[in-house]
């Protein structure tokens, strides 16, 4: 096999791209790789990563992995699964499926990816030829798909584990935290909403999709900071309280980059992401925000995202200050800091598109009962 270079300083996207190179130079019949992550605690696969000769007839998209029986008997059985015709395989109702015919693509190849026991996800090989799939080809596709699996694994293994830190942190001061588990989850999902309908304007992909909902959670790591007098006073907090709250902004910031250089992290591509979600939450369009005071284009595109998740979130929830208020009020309220130059208009758009959603992942991520 020709050399093929990976590096931390690359996102996956493009270690793909190279991998997929070596695979086409050599069979140009492969035509798409596509790799999606499943989700264990919603059940839910989802597109990661994709590169090809065409536009991707998939992208920003998930379904509920259960649902298909096919892709079960994948994951169950451990072994690859070649489809020669996708036009003489079995109908259904799933769009997946019915986009991939649409593009004209009429062969694949699927493998499950696992990680001990620990199921990953997919990666999906399409031609547009009929039984493309040949013995040598399939010998150097699966030289490549372990490592695939690698390289998700390890990249899976990064994000769990400063993830895990800073949860274990937020797990030790939880009882003086008036935020919840629930409340980092549902900011996440909520995140993951407005970045998938947002990022196709900006050139962003799947990818950065996916890291905006690993990384939403992290916003708030700062308030580890807040003395408890302040982070769970019950009233409004005074103009001198409140100065002192905007530092878990830049506290939280210089916690990732200590956490990131411990870890030998800080080249990795998604590096700043992390930076920016958890120290540009609070900056508003108008400049009016801190800590910076950053305007417009200047306020990186996952932090208007996660602004508006988090404002929703803490709008729609009971705090030690305030009574939950409705979805109505809270969306409402959400347009008009929009209106005020505030908010990102189209990330708020994004998510008042979506009410269903909203209301499902409430309905899944509510704050436990206070008995």
């Amino acid at each position: 096999m020709d050399e093929i270079t990976l590096s931390n300083e690359v996102t996956f996207s493009e270690e793909l791209k190279e991998i997929y190179h070596y695979l086409h130079s050599k069979y140009p019949a492969i035509e798409r790789v596509a790799v999606a992550l499943y989700e264990p605690s919603t059940d839910i696969l989802i597109t990661f990563a994709y590169t090809g000769e065409y536009d991707t007839p998939l992208s920003m998209y998930d379904f509920q992995f259960s649902q298909s029986e096919s892709l079960n008997k994948v994951r169950q059985s451990r072994l690859p699964r070649i489809v020669d015709d996708i036009d003489l395989y079995e109908p259904n109702s799933r769009v997946h499926t019915d986009q991939i015919r649409k593009a004209g693509f009429k062969s694949s190849y699927t493998y499950p990816m696992f990680n001990g026991n620990n199921f990953l996800g997919m990666i999906f090989f399409n031609s547009k030829q009929k039984s493309a799939f040949t013995d040598e080809m399939v010998y150097d596709i699966e030289l490549v798909c372990p490592l695939l699996t690698v390289m998700v694994a390890n990249e899976k293994r990064v994000e769990n584990l400063l993830l895990a830190t800073v949860h274990t942190t937020l797990e030790l001061s939880k009882e003086r935290d008036p935020e919840t588990q629930e409340h980092m989850a549902r900011v996440a999902h909520y995140a993951r909403i407005i970045a998938k309908e947002v990022a196709p304007d900006y050139g962003y992909d799947d990818e950065f999709v996916e890291h905006v909902f690993m990384f939403a959670p992290l916003h708030d790591i700062g308030k580890i900071s807040i003395p408890d007098e302040i982070l769970r006073k019950p009233g409004k907090l005074t103009d001198e309280e409140f100065d002192f709250m905007k530092v878990h902004t830049t506290k939280g910031s210089d916690l990732a980059g200590l956490l990131l250089k411990n870890f030998d992290l800080e080249n990795i591509k998604f590096a700043p992401m992390i930076k920016n979600v958890i120290r540009y939450h609070h900056e508003k369009v108008d400049g009016s925000g801190y800590p910076d005071g950053l305007k417009g284009d200047e306020i990186p595109l996952e932090s208007k995202i996660v602004a508006v998740a988090d404002i929703f979130d803490a709008l729609t929830t009971v705090r030690p200050y305030k009574q939950a208020w409705s979805n109505a009020a809270a969306f409402a309220e959400l347009e008009e800091m929009a209106n005020q130059g505030l908010l990102d208009k189209t990330c708020v758009e994004a998510l008042v598109e979506h009410k269903e959603k909203v209301c499902e992942i409430q309905e899944t991520l509510a704050d436990p009962k206070i008995s």
